[in-house]
């Protein structure tokens, strides 16, 4: 497994489909680099904003009256910073999509397709991108539309039953969440599902794998011969 820290490959300009077709594609890898960048970046301010969080909780308990002004202000600046990060981490995650799907259709439409040593291969991974985290795209839209969302509880609240986790409830009862975190899950409702995603490294791995799987098909050297 890489280090979370470490630097994200960055492909070079690919030259091996026609002059339109490179330009797209570099652009889409490029794209892909940046929403990789940008979620290894949102995990990774999720976790500085949890270490403060909890150096605020421990100035609290040494405090003799409990709290103090400074602690207090503090915490009203910094108390929003995990919620920003895990939201930012899904917008990086549905746009890192967004251009992965893009990259699958251009490659699939290219005549220089079957020239490559693995014509399916950005297809397969984004196949497997989708099942990964179908759920978490989703939940980028009730995070990115919660305040709409709210005004529609009757469409949006889950009322499937619950019959594990923090929250229980029989089926038929309503809940709606909207930008709630739990340790490092991020849940909300949108038309009646309930949406989660884990602000994880092991989320970015995944990403970060996809990223170089799709590069490796794309910016190959060794080309299959031309079939005439």
């Amino acid at each position: 497994m890489p280090h979370v820290f470490d630097a994200i490959p960055y492909v070079p300009f690919i030259r091996k489909f026609d002059a339109s077709e490179n330009r797209k594609i570099s652009d889409l890898c490029s794209s892909l680099h940046s929403e990789a960048a940008t979620l290894q970046s949102c995990i990774a301010l999720f976790d500085h904003a949890s270490t403060i969080t909890d150096s605020i909780q421990k100035k609290r308990q040494n405090h003799t009256s409990g709290t103090s002004p400074e602690v207090e202000r503090e915490d009203r600046v910094t108390r929003s910073w995990p919620f920003i990060a895990a939201r930012e981490a899904l917008s990086s995650l549905y746009n890192f999509h967004w251009a992965l799907k893009e990259l699958s259709s251009v490659v699939n439409e290219s005549a220089a397709r079957e020239r490559l040593p693995n014509p399916t291969g950005v297809e397969t991974s984004l196949n497997n991108f989708e099942k990964r985290f179908n759920k978490a795209l989703l939940a980028r839209h009730a995070a990115s539309h919660r305040t709409e969302l709210q005004n529609n509880v009757e469409k949006n609240a889950h009322k499937a039953a619950l019959s594990s986790g923090p929250i229980l409830k029989p089926k038929g009862t309503a809940l709606m969440m909207s930008d709630c975190l739990v340790n490092r899950t991020y849940t909300g409702t949108r038309k009646g599902e309930l949406l989660k995603f884990d602000v994880t490294w092991e989320n970015f791995v995944a990403v970060l794998e996809t990223y170089n799987e799709v590069i490796a098909f794309v910016a190959v050297d060794e080309w299959l011969p031309p079939s005439n």
